[in-house]
């Protein structure tokens, strides 16, 4: 599969939209056996082309004022500006018809609202979370200030007249479906797009920080940043089975390399 735009699959393409790196000076511990990460996090949004030309953003980035504002984390810019990586593919805010959030930590989620005006970056879209995700968030925040949850989002969101609030499993369009795991956040999701995930099936799971690494996908890989570790190793044995030797997953990496097919371990 070449890497310059868009990835072209049977039923639908993807595009590894640069939102730039996190740099972690305090050591977080995520990686094979737990082993702590003391470099560079890529962040790893997709825009889906879906049939009929349906574009959907999965996750949105940091906004980039926020790192600063995080203890130990500094945020490193993309070469190119997000949207202007969309308008290069001929693509304007204004196309997006679907935002759906993995969960809402800020480096998946803030890059959704425009602070300066108060309104979504894409404003025609919907937006797609799952309730526990929403409920565990302003939970959290109530309790005060609370490290990668960002107040201002949360309560924008709320608000929102476009707001989609889902239960468990839900199915965007017969294209693109998502499931709640939990794990890394108690309102998690992943999604699944193509056809139905099968070893005959050009499929892409969208893990999120459920499968933050490719090592993710080993039986022995540990992160203290999941909430609830041991909900997290069963939901990843359970995304490690799951589809067939044509089932890709994205994961945060250079945007060169983030689709990985599981049944070869080579991007």
């Amino acid at each position: 599969m070449s890497h310059v735009g868009f990835e072209e699959f049977p039923s639908f393409s993807a595009l590894a939209v640069d939102f730039g790196r996190l740099r972690f000076d305090r050591g977080q511990r995520v990686g094979r056996g737990g082993m702590r990460l003391r470099t560079q996090l890529h962040v790893a949004p997709c825009l889906l082309r879906l049939p009929g030309d349906r574009l959907v953003m999965v996750d949105t980035g940091f906004d980039p004022a926020l790192p600063a504002r995080e203890v130990g984390v500094e945020w490193l810019p993309p070469q190119l500006n997000p949207l202007d990586q969309l308008s290069a593919q001929g693509i304007w805010p204004d196309d997006i018809s679907d935002v759906v959030l993995t969960h809402l930590h800020s480096d998946h989620a803030t890059g959704l609202l425009d602070r300066e005006t108060g309104k979504s970056l894409f404003p025609n879209a919907g937006i797609h979370v799952q309730r526990l995700a929403l409920q565990h968030a302003q939970e959290s925040l109530a309790k005060g200030p609370q490290h990668f949850l960002d107040r201002v989002l949360v309560e924008w969101l709320v608000s929102h007249p476009r707001l989609e609030v889902h239960e468990e499993r839900w199915q965007l369009c017969e294209e693109l479906r998502a499931i709640h795991t939990g794990g890394h956040t108690p309102g998690h999701q992943v999604l699944f797009a193509g056809e139905e995930p099968g070893d005959e099936n050009a499929c892409l799971l969208l893990g999120g920080d459920m499968i933050p690494l490719v090592t993710a996908l080993e039986e022995r890989f540990r992160s203290s940043s999941d909430m609830e570790p041991d909900t997290a190793a069963s939901e990843r044995e359970v995304l490690r089975g799951f589809g067939g030797r044509l089932t890709y997953y994205l994961y945060h990496a250079a945007p060169g390399t983030r689709f990985h097919r599981a049944s070869s371990r080579t991007s």
